[in-house]
């Protein structure tokens, strides 16, 4: 099948990714919307940081979740997850409710949508043939990426246009809509382990007993872990860098933050042509190259044009590591360790983030927009190294995974 025949021909699969891409987009508008909606109501960046907490601290359980994707059928968790995303969601956009109780909806919610995520990525290799996981992991990032380049324009046009409250029930009717697009899906079971069944906790330690194991996805986890936490750091720093360091203003720190997100979005889709010709690990590589090159360059850059040039280097390097990863778990993990395996390489990309958000401000007090970016780059490409050094040089394959007929 060609790549983007995915999208043409593969029905079970097209709903899939028009169901993600729906969720992604809706997920961002309600961001914008609610950021602005607690910049109103309380007035102060602490309230707005608690927000943002609600939304990322529920993503350190994956580990649970994925214990529990790993025992259910995954098509009937995804659909209860949409479905619990929409009530919520649609409660925050009819009621307003108070801050407290607000920040409790939204970490719920955060917490369906950590269920979620590993439960898509398990599902994925049951859905499509094996030689087109690259290219189906591809489209999938290039509908998430979209998604977060557009979303925060267009949250705020609809904002102006129908409200606050009418773009949370965007997003509550984003969610039932992908509900019924998964519907498509076919049952997705737990797949019979010759393990015996143990209780979450002890089967979640499987998952980390496995995961120190297994040597690529060892290397996965551990580069994902360092790679945030050295490239979230200039998170912190663009606006500053924008501003301070290459005297541009709002337009153009908008222009900066733009360009990584065309690259996380053109690389992927470029990607569809070449995906069949390159190992994942050698992929994988490679974007660890550009994101710290890119990185590298950005910290260097005497104007905005070069700036630009190397944001849209390293948001490369960001949308073809994803594929990879994601690439990388499903072809040599078995079934039914692959919910576990996601949540917790997932979570740990998680709390790197939040490291790095930690670390940030106060580097950047100690050093400049310039020398952060320098760190975040140089950080980069010393995992390059680490993850060299630990990915296998032959590649493994796990237990033969079935695609599901209809498919």
């Amino acid at each position: 099948m060609s790549r983007l025949g995915l999208l043409a021909s593969h029905a079970v699969y097209r709903a899939l990714w028009s169901a993600r891409t729906i969720s992604f987009l809706g997920d961002t508008l309600a961001t914008v919307a609610l950021v602005l909606y607690v910049s109103q109501i309380e007035g102060d960046a602490t309230a707005v940081g608690f927000l943002l907490l609600a939304q990322s601290l529920p993503r350190l359980l994956g580990p649970f979740a994925g214990t529990l994707v790993d025992r259910t059928d995954q098509r009937r968790l995804m659909l209860i997850c949409e479905v619990a995303q929409a009530l919520l969601m649609g409660t925050i956009a009819l009621f307003l409710p108070p801050f407290p109780i607000l920040l409790g909806l939204v970490a719920l919610a955060a917490f369906f949508a950590t269920l979620f995520s590993p439960a898509g990525r398990s599902a994925l290799p049951t859905l499509v043939a094996p030689d087109d996981v690259p290219a189906a992991n591809a489209l999938l990032g290039s509908g998430l990426n979209l998604s977060l380049a557009l979303g925060p324009v267009l949250g705020g046009v609809l904002i102006v246009v129908i409200g606050v409250q009418g773009v949370l029930l965007f997003n509550a009717v984003s969610f039932i809509l992908s509900a019924l697009l998964l519907r498509q899906l076919p049952p997705l079971p737990p797949v019979p382990s010759t393990e015996e069944r143990t209780g979450v906790l002890k089967s979640t330690w499987e998952g980390v007993t496995y995961l120190a194991q297994q040597p690529t996805a060892r290397a996965v986890a551990l580069g994902l872990f360092l790679v945030v936490t050295f490239a979230a750091l200039d998170n912190v720093a663009l606006v500053f860098l924008a501003q301070e360091s290459l005297g541009t203003d709002a337009a153009g720190f908008g222009l900066l933050s733009s360009a990584y997100g065309v690259g996380m979005i053109l690389f992927p889709l470029l990607l569809l042509r070449w995906s069949g010709r390159f190992a994942p690990s050698m992929m994988l590589l490679f974007s660890i190259l550009l994101m710290g090159a890119g990185t590298l360059l950005t910290g260097l850059a005497p104007t905005v044009a070069l700036a630009l040039a190397a944001q849209l280097l390293a948001g490369s390097g960001n949308g073809l590591e994803n594929v990879s990863n994601d690439t990388l778990i499903q072809r040599t993990v078995p079934r039914h360790m692959l919910g576990r395996l996601f949540g917790l390489i997932y979570s740990g990309a998680a709390l790197a983030a939040n490291l790095a958000y930690a670390a940030g401000g106060p580097l950047l007090e100690l050093t400049s927009p310039r020398m952060v970016f320098l760190i975040s780059g140089s950080g980069v490409l010393l995992t390059l190294v680490v993850v060299w050094m630990l990915l296998p040089r032959s590649s493994e394959q796990p237990e033969e995974i079935p695609v599901l007929a209809g498919a």
